[in-house]
């Protein structure tokens, strides 16, 4: 499982041009549209980094630095750097990290849904293991 990588823009605009040379109109309005979406991401990333280096000072106390290793890894950093503790990304909290990021967190936005957790019999892969309620007799009514 690959990490995934925001603003892919250089293999796109590669791409484009490829096109453009073997004679596809309207290149600028796709390279327009490309260069938008590249811009897009850059913000939601730029948005997210900022979001995580709150959280850490609110978590760990004035003074916390934090180091992004990639978009999935950082590290926070208290006491002047002396003390630091890798942090892998847990959208909902719930201890599994997101599948992007190497984790096997199936839905990284709702903390109910974790590998971690017990099956329930309720119509939703609650465990992560791709089948739902296989821990459900036939038959048996669903536990909302």
């Amino acid at each position: 499982m690959g990490v995934r990588r925001f603003g892919r823009r250089k293999p796109v605009k590669f791409f484009l041009m490829v096109v453009c040379v073997l004679g596809v109109s309207s290149c600028a309005a796709l390279d327009q549209y490309v260069t938008r979406r590249s811009a897009e991401f850059e913000r939601i990333r730029a948005e997210r980094r900022a979001e995580i280096e709150r959280e850490a000072v609110v978590e760990y106390g004035p003074g916390t630095t934090v180091r992004h290793i990639s978009d999935c890894e950082w590290e926070v950093c208290v006491r002047g750097g002396s003390v630091c503790i890798s942090k892998v990304r847990d959208d909902d909290n719930d201890g599994s990290p997101t599948v992007a990021c190497g984790g096997e967190d199936c839905r990284d936005n709702d903390p109910l849904i974790s590998p971690n957790r017990p099956e329930a019999c309720d119509g939703v892969d609650n465990d992560c293991s791709g089948v739902v309620d296989e821990t459900c007799a036939p038959g048996e009514p669903l536990h909302p």
